[in-house]
């Protein structure tokens, strides 16, 4: 179960509900802004014919309202995790309202400076760095290491090589295992192949790169003409393939960027898009509706 929340429409109390089904039921219908329920007389035909009116039928808003799914849990509890970490007292409104568990409610004229300090938590939420390495013709990122993390973003475990971005860019290594003990090692001084923060990345044997099966690549850095050989390419977005009628997936190809380089990028609050997007949604909702926000 994820958190979710919903906001009722004005329709019951304006009177532009449909009549309930059997109309000896409106005595057991019980309206609030947040949580209208129908109490249990014990009649179960009778319950199922409130469910269907309630949902389907009431009126243009299914369950009289709107329900806007946020995020599951644990997206949430990060996001709330990220507002503490920037510091609530820049989000009083939404740290008084923002529940905990999946009860409470926001009241209607609270949801506009929340909309607000949402927006502000993007401006400034920074929560470290990452080394980004990025296709120069597209500007999309291609690989991201956090910088305080391990660096490693491919490792051939068959051939002890891993490639990494650090601050001084794009390197490729190889770790020698040390068999000399009954435990083996690593040496801590691994051998550095090629280290570039620009680079171009050539396809020798492009159909067989594209296809999966271990073409030739070379790495070549403009700055210093240095140049690498192996069959470990950057691989960026997938290219799908379908039949002629354009159903079926025959196969997956993968783009291969072929200028590169690596920057630093700040870590901010889109990590936690879906979380604010689900937000500002039902605010405006429940602006829209002039009713709270409720919790669910």
């Amino acid at each position: 179960m994820g958190f979710s929340a919903q906001v009722r429409c004005n329709c019951y109390r304006d009177g532009k509900t449909k009549p309930f089904p059997m109309p000896e039921l409106e005595s057991h219908f019980l309206y609030s802004p947040c949580h209208p329920y129908w109490e249990m007389i014990g009649n179960e035909v009778a319950y199922e014919l409130f469910e269907n009116w309630f949902w389907h039928e009431v009126c243009e808003h299914s369950g009289m309202g709107h329900y806007q799914e946020i995020s599951n849990w644990p997206e949430y509890r990060a996001f709330r995790q990220g507002l503490e970490t920037t510091g609530w007292q820049h989000f009083p409104m939404l740290h008084r309202y923002l529940p905990e568990t999946c009860d409470g409610s926001m009241p209607v004229d609270a949801v506009g400076k929340a909309i607000e300090e949402l927006a502000h938590f993007r401006e400034i939420a920074v929560f470290g760095t990452n080394f980004c390495l990025v296709d120069e013709e597209t500007g999309n990122v291609v690989y991201q290491s956090n910088a305080s993390q391990n660096s490693v973003i491919v490792w051939a475990s068959n051939i002890g090589i891993e490639i990494c971005l650090d601050n001084e860019g794009y390197f490729i290594i190889q770790r020698h295992v040390r068999r000399d003990s009954a435990a083996q090692q690593t040496d801590s001084s691994p051998h550095v192949f090629f280290r570039a923060k620009r680079f171009e990345q050539r396809l020798l044997q492009p159909e067989l790169t594209e296809s999966q099966l271990d073409g030739q690549v070379e790495y070549f850095n403009p700055d210093t003409e240095e140049r690498f050989r192996c069959n470990i390419p950057v691989g960026g977005s997938p290219i799908y393939q379908r039949d002629e009628m354009k159903r079926y997936q025959q196969g997956i190809r993968f783009e291969h960027p072929r200028l590169l380089h690596v920057e630093e990028r700040k870590i901010g609050a889109e990590q936690f898009n879906k979380v604010i997007q689900g937000l500002v949604a039902i605010c405006e909702i429940a602006i829209a509706f002039g009713n709270p926000v409720c919790w669910c």
